[in-house]
């Protein structure tokens, strides 16, 4: 699977032989429109614990709250990943959404893709409540956003 995520899009069959192919279309050439874009909201979970035991412990308890909390809203998606920052964050997730689901004051872009670190099962209640259904971030456990520039993130985020 390829994710494009200021494209929104998400590329199934892709294999060892087409991959050159896929690549070159979506960030060579931007033939965005050949492939069917997505909507709703997309929770990236760091897993892998090959790098830091953290992300491995804590992404697997955080991966599984998210699948129970979010099964009855079918336009939720929760996949495991590996880490779309940096391991000192374990615990670490980045939550995408497309304009129609974002409801964020400052959406400058197609895609808004919030980023939260230290994250345990016991924080995703919040995170569903605030970024997933309301369309905003959650303040407490909020590390960035992507392609906003770091002097304007505290700004932003009223820090």
């Amino acid at each position: 699977m390829v994710f494009h995520s200021q494209a929104m899009v998400h590329v199934n069959g892709v294999t060892n032989e087409n991959i050159d192919d896929h690549l070159k279309a979506l960030f060579i050439e931007e033939q965005f429109s050949i492939y069917k874009p997505l909507t709703g909201t997309h929770i990236f979970v760091c897993c892998h614990g090959n790098r830091d035991e953290g992300c491995g412990f804590y992404g697997n308890q955080v991966y599984k709250e998210f699948e129970d909390k979010t099964k009855s809203y079918p336009d939720v998606h929760v996949y495991k990943s590996t880490c779309l920052l940096s391991h000192k964050y374990a615990g670490m997730l980045t939550i995408f959404q497309g304009p129609e689901t974002s409801k964020s004051s400052n959406a400058n872009f197609k895609v808004i893709g919030d980023m939260y670190g230290f994250i345990t099962p016991k924080v995703v209640p919040q995170l569903v409540k605030y970024n997933v259904l309301g369309g905003t971030y959650y303040k407490e456990f909020w590390i960035g956003r992507m392609n906003m520039k770091p002097a304007t993130a505290p700004k932003f985020a009223n820090l």
